[in-house]
């Protein structure tokens, strides 16, 4: 079975605990660049995950990276 989101079996609404999807989208509005650069330099509005390769970060190189570091280290 495909679904939208994943099943989080583990969360059972007690407690501090946040859903993965509620995660993870908070990491996306956090990181958003709102506006980039394409390869050609037009100033496009970011609308899609293949955008945030497109926005530089200083720490994790782009808005991808640092989406997928901050998600893990709050997972493992």
């Amino acid at each position: 079975m495909f679904c939208s989101q994943w099943d989080d079996t583990g969360f059972d609404s007690r407690g501090h605990h946040r859903q993965i999807n509620a995660v993870l989208g908070n990491l996306c509005r956090l990181y958003n660049p709102r506006i980039v650069q394409d390869k050609s330099g037009m100033t496009i509005p970011c609308t899609s995950w293949k955008h945030f390769a497109l926005a530089e970060n200083a720490r994790h190189g782009n808005a991808q990276g640092a989406v997928k570091f901050d998600f893990w280290v709050r997972f493992l």
